[in-house]
């Protein structure tokens, strides 16, 4: 009787106790207010979002979504802490703001160790982008079309230790500049691979590509770059303080 007893204390205990929040799963959906995300990676403590848009964010709302639609200016920032979890940001959904047609910079926070990535499409299309600053980090992948068609794109301004741009990545973009550097200099000297017409219609006088590349696939530029175009190997923008650029 008396073991009955304690075993229905205990049940009862158990029923009244705070349960702690449940870790979270891969497909799971979060908002800070402003953006969306989704849960893609969950293992040994560390949890990653993707940045989504909000038509696929569930209960998402008709005035969210024009909300969203309405956004000139966006900060993601590398991690974000919700409850008792914090959360890893460092990927952006294939399609997520393709065709956003306010958007005009997009900040994105840095992660030590993290390698954050712009799925294909992220932001393709967008006409009204002009600058899109990267905070600090280890490798950035800008995956195919991810800023296609971004024809009002000029300030690239980022901090990493390599980065990658796949097929057709910046194609079309032909003002680009990467400010980190002089005008009218596209600093890729960190590049690790540069895929097929990743580059093609930029139209910039001077290109600084790393001496140790990777690879490096046929056409990442057009004919006019071809022609017009000087190409210096290995060089730091300190490098080129007597040029005249």
């Amino acid at each position: 009787m008396k073991k009955y007893f304690i075993s229905l204390l205990s049940a009862a205990l158990l029923l009244i106790s705070p349960v702690a929040n449940a870790i979270p799963q891969k497909g799971e959906q979060l908002t800070d207010g402003t953006m969306y995300y989704q849960v893609y990676f969950n293992s040994f403590d560390t949890y990653k979002l993707k940045v989504i848009n909000p038509v696929n964010y569930a209960g998402a709302t008709a005035e969210q979504i024009q909300a969203w639609n309405e956004l000139t200016d966006i900060t993601v920032p590398g991690e974000i802490t919700q409850g008792e979890y914090t959360y890893l940001v460092d990927s952006v959904a294939t399609g997520a703001f393709a065709e956003h047609a306010n958007l005009q910079s997009a900040t994105f926070g840095g992660g030590v160790g993290n390698e954050l990535v712009f799925g294909p499409r992220s932001f393709y299309k967008c006409p009204k982008l002009t600058t899109l600053t990267i905070e600090f980090q280890n490798s950035i992948r800008f995956e195919e079309y991810s800023f296609s068609e971004c024809t009002s794109l000029k300030n690239l301004n980022y901090r990493s230790l390599s980065f990658y741009a796949f097929e057709g990545a910046f194609k079309g973009c032909w003002g680009l500049n990467t400010t980190v550097c002089y005008e009218s200099v596209l600093d890729l000297s960190k590049a690790r691979h540069l895929g097929k017409d990743a580059f093609n219609g930029v139209l910039r006088y001077i290109v600084l590509l790393p001496k140790n590349i990777s690879s490096i696939d046929d056409n990442v530029f057009d004919d006019w770059a071809a022609e017009n175009t000087q190409f210096v190997i290995s060089a730091q923008c300190g490098d080129l303080s007597g040029s005249d650029i």
